[in-house]
């Protein structure tokens, strides 16, 4: 993030990078939710038939957002605050917590979808409520870019030099 979206975070403010909003999505949500949470948890039950100690989380749960449907900001206070109730249990239990990301609870209850990146970013703030040392993200690039290279010409996409997963969150 610029330097200015860094100490709007350390300030406690929910910072938007500032984008064209796309058209209200709230009917769509639901269905778009579908592909990234598993109602049974079936990621969670496949990784716990190979041996691993699991639970599903919903990202409901934990995850609250300004409800700007199909580019939601995740309300970092509450987010953190819910992580640590939620997550921090199931981690000492040496359970893996599986949460899907790019979802979140609108204000008003229902189903909201973050933007692009969604699902790093979740990961980048609950590592930072749980205080984790690292995150780890498997991904077709290296680090959190500044674009998508897929789309940006020129190698004008970059990896952000972030040195932690504060600095991410």
């Amino acid at each position: 993030f610029p330097p200015s979206l860094r100490s709007a975070r350390r300030a406690g403010m929910t910072a938007r990078p500032t984008r064209a909003a796309p058209p209200p999505a709230k009917r769509a949500a639901p269905r778009l939710a579908l592909l990234w949470r598993p109602r049974h948890g079936l990621l969670a039950a496949a990784l716990a038939a190979g041996g691993t100690k699991t639970r599903f989380v919903d990202a409901l749960e934990v995850v609250e957002t300004d409800g700007h449907f199909g580019a939601a900001a995740p309300l970092l206070p509450q987010t953190s605050r819910r992580a640590r109730r939620v997550l921090r249990p199931v981690v000492r239990r040496r359970t893996v917590a599986v949460v899907p990301g790019f979802i979140g609870r609108a204000p008003d209850g229902s189903i909201a979808t973050l933007g692009r990146g969604g699902s790093d970013y979740t990961a980048a703030i609950f590592g930072a409520a749980l205080g984790a040392g690292a995150i780890e993200i498997w991904t077709d690039v290296d680090g959190v870019m500044s674009a998508d290279p897929r789309i940006v010409l020129n190698d004008c996409a970059g990896a952000l030099p972030l040195r932690n997963a504060g600095e991410a969150a």
